[in-house]
């Protein structure tokens, strides 16, 4: 089966590493697969470690954030006739290489599903985000033509979560497969350098990590707050904030740990390639997020031991049994959060335990092996009621 997979973006964050993921295992059981990416960017050279042709066409996404309506509408006018224009190189691509089905990779992106609509090939919609809920993203064309097209274009969805097929299944009005990506992790023996975990650990530590953009949406400064009252009890416990975001938004939290008198307790890491350089040295992940379709970074977590007390909210509910592999707390609610780690703190057993539940967990849901065979099940289903349907019209 030849499979032509159209990304939003060619970097490596949580969509894009899914989406190699999904190629990988798809090539072990003897596919060919091809990538139309819209811009050049980290994930091409990923793509031709493993051999996989990929084909840089400068569409735009579908979908577009905050700021001045006058901008905002100029962005929507614009990106709408790129797209437009778009659909030929894409069209053109996809049928140069005999491709048996297009499989768009995010919600951000139409070109791939309208096009293939165009060539009468069955498309796979994978959906990984609910969209305005955690990014404050909406379609361009409003969301009522949106998921019309949606629809009209589509031969089967994928979520990604059960919270994420929920979102859609009225939208859409059809079946949405929820698969749960493997979530593989490169083991690495190598210490990151210039965070201090070796200076700040002793037995009566506590290492916290939260990971994500810095956004709003992903509540860094609920866990800030957090780790303020855990302090306040005379506990020592590190917070190691990973990711990059906007400036302002950086400020706001510095400010807020000045206010709290944390400097000493927290750590911004930036980006770090390697998620594995983090998780082998902290205690606990931290998921403060209102609206995580899925959060990658937790079953990473628990594929290295650690438990998660997350926000019961989104897809992370379906990824932590309370009391068993991490803990739930009400979003907002930090000093409830507070009082987790606290416990984890007081009781070093459950946490190793937990860590151990999450592990074997994990490693018992999240395979390769199930993941493939259920995406494998999807693509041969469609690709065989595009060929009755073909030969009915014959």
């Amino acid at each position: 089966m030849r499979i032509c997979f159209v990304a939003h973006s060619a970097a490596k964050g949580g969509a894009e590493r899914s989406l190699l993921e999904t190629i990988k295992v798809l090539r072990e059981k003897g596919h060919k697969c091809y990538v139309i990416l819209p811009r050049k960017g980290p994930l091409i050279a990923e793509l031709e470690a493993i051999g996989v042709n990929s084909y840089v066409i400068p569409y735009r996404w579908m979908v577009i954030g905050r700021g001045k309506p006058l901008k905002r509408a100029l962005k929507k006018i614009l990106f709408f006739i790129l797209n437009t224009i778009m659909l030929v190189p894409v069209a053109i691509t996809i049928k140069r290489h005999k491709c048996d089905i297009v499989y768009t990779n995010t919600i951000t992106i139409f070109v791939g599903a309208i096009t293939a609509k165009f060539l009468k090939l069955p498309h796979i919609w994978h959906l990984r985000e609910f969209g305005e809920e955690d990014h404050g993203l909406k379609f361009i064309l409003g969301e009522r033509l949106s998921y019309a097209i949606m629809k009209k274009c589509t031969s089967a969805f994928i979520a990604n979560s059960k919270a994420v097929a929920h979102k859609y299944k009225n939208h859409v009005n059809k079946d949405i497969y929820v698969i749960y990506n493997p979530v593989c992790i490169e083991d690495t023996q190598q210490k990151i350098k210039g965070i201090g975990f070796d200076e700040k650990r002793n037995k009566r530590n506590l290492n916290c990590t939260i990971v994500g953009t810095l956004s709003e949406g992903k509540r860094q400064d609920e866990a800030i707050r957090a780790i303020g009252e855990v302090v306040k009890k005379g506990i020592t416990a590190n917070l190691y904030i990973v990711g990059d975001g906007p400036v302002v938004y950086k400020d706001y939290l510095n400010h807020l740990i000045t206010e709290l008198g944390l400097k000493n307790f927290i750590t911004f890491t930036g980006r770090v390639e390697n998620i594995g350089l983090i998780m082998r040295e902290i205690d606990i992940l931290l998921m403060c997020s209102r609206n995580e379709a899925f959060g990658r970074v937790t079953i990473e977590a628990m594929r290295y031991g650690k438990p998660v007390i997350g926000s019961r909210s989104g897809g992370t509910t379906e990824l932590i049994r309370d009391g068993f592999n991490g803990f739930l707390y009400e979003p907002g609610d930090y000093k409830s959060l507070a009082n987790l780690i606290t416990l984890f703190y007081h009781n070093p057993n459950l946490l190793k335990k937990m860590g151990e539940n999450g592990k074997l967990w994990v490693e018992k849901n999240f395979t390769i092996e199930k993941f493939g065979n259920q995406l494998t099940d999807v693509l041969n289903s469609v690709v065989y009621r595009n060929q009755y349907y073909a030969n009915q019209r014959t």
